[in-house]
């Protein structure tokens, strides 16, 4: 009988510890997934830096760039702001601006990506561009803007689309 209690006695401090165990690691765990939630912030909040950083840049270069390659002279200025929707409500556009073209009104309107990709050109597409309500008597032109495509046949997708696409490295 005694030594069945030291057996019992031994089975519950191995259990106890095994219990202390499982909670610490539960511990450790929830430690690491806050630090994971914190460096995803971090990420997240660099990636729209970038992202505002690669818009900003077009704001300056794309003008010069536009009459250059399409014979497209903006006016005014390029803009970050909000066009409205075919269900009356707005959608956020990264690059927004007027233009003339062989005397016709043009309304720019662009998206930046750090990497762009077939994907994310059928989202402008289908989210932004057929969305959205241009001004009475004006035709759109659409841009894209990226630092690099994530395949080849990206560039070619977009011609395709008569989508105009910019790199940040032409950005001098």
């Amino acid at each position: 009988m005694k030594e069945q209690r030291k057996q019992s006695s031994l089975s519950y401090s191995k259990i106890d510890k095994l219990i202390d165990a499982v909670i610490q690691l539960a511990e450790a765990q929830k430690r690491t997934e806050d630090r994971l939630d914190k460096t995803n912030e971090q990420l997240g909040g660099l990636s729209m830096s970038f992202g505002y950083f690669l818009e900003n840049e077009s704001y300056k270069y794309l003008p010069a760039l536009l009459l250059k390659d399409y014979g497209l002279k903006v006016e005014g200025e390029l803009t970050r702001s909000y066009l409205k929707d075919k269900q009356d409500g707005y959608l956020e556009v990264n690059i927004l601006g007027e233009g003339i073209k062989d005397g016709e009104p043009y309304l720019i309107v662009g998206e930046s990506k750090s990497q762009l990709s077939v994907n994310s050109i059928d989202k402008f597409i289908y989210k932004k561009l057929e969305r959205i309500v241009p001004p009475e008597g004006k035709k759109v032109f659409p841009i894209l803007v990226c630092h690099m495509v994530s395949s080849p046949e990206v560039a070619d997708y977009a011609r395709r689309r008569e989508i105009a696409l910019y790199y940040s490295y032409q950005f001098k």
